[in-house]
């Protein structure tokens, strides 16, 4: 953080700045901070990092499978947001978004009181955590395998923690494509 514009500085808030070492001397901060001859307190006012504004992209990293986006928070520091569960960008599978779906029901009723909740690992190719309508749904992290219903007019309870209660569902085309028709929430 910047040191402020005016008002008075103390040595200690100079040297937090410039992670000057104890005891501090004005002429030893003055020349790491690049200032010439006469050194002077006040050349220090509004000295420090400009930090980007909040929301301002920053880099991204990896957390396993997991591309990470890192952004500014507008105060020289960082907030991060998961862009992709299944990254080919952090080495993983091709790009799929990972979540958790239930058993099959013929009932998007039923679906709510599903037990078990949502325990089997699928991936999509969608832009968001969860399946939408368009969507392809896939039984492994490549993309090779479209999830297919076993019987036609079948609904997926779906979550993106494993194992959870189903909070959506989603139905798959009937013929074998993988593709979401239809989403709807649990009342």
């Amino acid at each position: 953080m910047a040191l402020p514009v005016e008002g008075p500085l103390s040595f200690s808030a100079i040297g937090a700045v410039l992670n000057a070492e104890i005891p501090f001397r004005l002429g030893s901060m003055s020349a790491t901070a690049g200032f010439t001859t006469p050194y002077r307190v006040s050349a220090f006012h509004g000295y420090g990092p400009t930090c980007p504004p909040y929301g301002t992209f920053l880099y991204s990293s990896c957390n396993g499978c997991e591309e990470i986006y890192h952004y500014a928070d507008g105060n020289c520091g960082e907030y991060t947001q998961i862009v992709d569960y299944n990254s080919p960008n952090c080495g993983c599978g091709g790009g799929l978004t990972l979540f958790f779906i239930s058993s099959p029901v013929n009932d998007p009723s039923k679906i709510c009181a599903d037990v078990p909740g949502c325990c089997t690992a699928v991936w999509h190719n969608g832009a968001n955590l969860l399946p939408d309508i368009g969507d392809t749904v896939y039984e492994d992290s490549s993309g090779t395998t479209p999830l297919s219903p076993f019987k036609s007019n079948i609904f997926y309870g779906m979550n993106e923690i494993e194992c959870d209660p189903a909070f959506l569902w989603f139905k798959l085309s009937s013929n074998g494509d993988g593709q979401v028709i239809d989403t709807g929430g649990c009342k």
